[in-house]
């Protein structure tokens, strides 16, 4: 083979390995991710309502992965690399009608919610995928499984044999990911948790005089006072990331509970579909040390949202933009805002810096 020919070949080969290889990356993240998140991304986009978003949350990964698998392998590469092709302009599309009418999209859905580029970020980076695929199509065929089985015509029927073992055997583990306990948690809106004291909630009247909406109150004792916890537990307003209640009240009845121990509000933005939200409450019910100095010092409000509507709760309809969820604001006990903080920054890997999320409490805790 020339000189000229090999490097055409390589460049074909590199070009069908790195979009190949995002296109598996891409469906692995988002399959071992809750579902419900790669949904509410889908929604944000404005284009399909919850029934679908969800439907496509469920198949789109897979499909990603089996096209990227197919294309890095150079198994059936033409057709895998065009139906790659046109998996990307549809990406395009989607992209782009979000960029032209201004949708607040912080999640593109891509890497699921690991990433959050902006859209006119993604925009061109698909672009780049696009040549690089283009590349893979056109030459590097010669370093690809269909030119062995081309070579020895007498392969086709093991190969095929163990393609159709091996790739359903390559989404195993990310089944058993899901299904093993990493699906969204929904916990109960009032539950209290172990360690914690939730806050009871109560039935009132909606302003039409027309069914109840449950919202946050504390919990009477004996002599008709609200009851205060111990300094060291941690009272949660809407522990649940419950999506039916009235964010304003909630903030309210935090500030009350606030002022009478002395305490400050943590407000947490997110919702039980965020991978992250369910990780953050996990490690607070978990770690003793983190759980004692947030019951000491905080009195923590969990709000709704999603990226499904462009509005804001109204509960935090003033406050500083986020980046994503989840995102935490601190609040003195009059309602000034302290702190609006980007939990990106408390990440480490696959989960929470523990040193971090401490300085973080420590530096925000009473008489600091």
């Amino acid at each position: 083979m020339k000189e000229g020919n090999i490097t055409r070949e390589f460049s074909g080969l590199l070009g069908r390995l790195i979009v190949g290889g995002i296109f598996l990356y891409s469906g692995v993240v988002k399959a071992a991710a809750p579902v419900e998140e790669f949904a509410k991304a889908i929604e944000s986009y404005r284009v399909v309502g919850a029934f679908p978003a969800l439907l496509a949350a469920y198949i789109v990964p897979w499909v990603e992965i089996f096209a990227g698998a197919l294309l890095a392998a150079g198994i059936f590469t033409r057709y895998s690399g065009l139906f790659t092709a046109a998996m990307l302009l549809f990406f395009e599309a989607l992209l782009g009608q979000a960029w032209l009418r201004g949708l607040p999209i912080i999640y593109c859905g891509c890497f699921g919610a690991q990433g959050r580029n902006s859209v006119g970020r993604e925009f061109l980076q698909n672009l780049v995928l696009l040549g690089l695929l283009w590349l893979g199509i056109r030459l590097g065929r010669r370093f690809s499984a269909d030119a062995v089985i081309g070579r020895h015509s007498g392969y086709a029927v093991p190969a095929a044999f163990v393609l159709a073992v091996c790739a359903p055997a390559l989404t195993l583990p990310f089944l058993a990911g899901r299904y093993g306990g990493r699906s969204a948690e929904v916990p109960a809106a009032a539950a209290p948790k172990q360690g914690s004291a939730a806050v009871p909630v109560l039935p009132r009247k909606t302003a039409g005089g027309g069914g109840k909406k449950t919202v946050a109150a504390p919990a009477p004792e004996s002599g008709g006072r609200a009851a205060e916890a111990p300094p060291t537990r941690t009272i949660e307003v809407n522990p649940g990331f419950d999506a039916g209640r009235d964010s304003v009240r909630d903030i309210k009845t935090a500030l009350t509970l606030a002022r009478k121990q002395r305490k400050r509000v943590m407000v947490i933005v997110g919702g039980y579909w965020c991978e992250w939200c369910t990780k953050m409450s996990r490690l607070f019910r978990e770690d003793s040390v983190l759980a004692e100095k947030l019951g000491r010092n905080f009195v923590v409000v969990k709000v709704y949202y999603d990226f499904s509507t462009p509005a804001l709760p109204e509960g935090i309809a003033g406050y500083p933009k986020m980046a994503g969820v989840p995102q935490i604001y601190i609040l003195d006990t009059d309602g000034t805002i302290l702190e609006s903080k980007d939990t990106v920054h408390l990440e480490a890997g696959t989960g929470y810096d523990r040193e971090k999320i401490t300085a973080f409490l420590d530096k925000w805790a009473v008489g600091s």
